[in-house]
């Protein structure tokens, strides 16, 4: 039989090395498996350019700013800034920011 055995087969130890994944806890993303897969998401140039992150925990947050800080700038979208969403939206494609929706919610604000 030609078949080829994947039974222990790791796809996070084949797409990111140890020091990388050290580097990440360094920069405050916890370890756990769910986290290094959005830490692969974020850093993989193929899905770098628009990466999209589910993060229930708020973890990415500060993995993204400890992270990227020094290469890019970083704009927040949350609630405390609910009229100007769109603007800061539009200026981090524009310019190549690195933009973080953070729990934010649009209401129903017709009467």
């Amino acid at each position: 039989s030609n078949s080829i055995d994947i039974s222990n087969y790791n796809l996070i130890e084949s797409l990111v090395n140890k020091q990388t994944i050290n580097q990440w806890e360094i920069n405050q993303l916890p370890i756990d498996n769910f986290s290094i897969e959005n830490g692969i998401y974020i850093t993989s140039n193929v899905l770098s350019r628009y990466p999209i992150i589910i993060d229930p925990n708020s973890l990415a947050h500060s993995f993204i700013k400890h992270t990227y800080k020094q290469l890019y700038t970083v704009k927040c979208i949350n609630n405390n800034l609910p009229n100007d969403y769109v603007n800061t939206l539009e200026n981090c494609i524009k310019n190549g920011y690195v933009c973080v929706i953070e729990d934010y919610y649009i209401t129903n604000q017709s009467t």
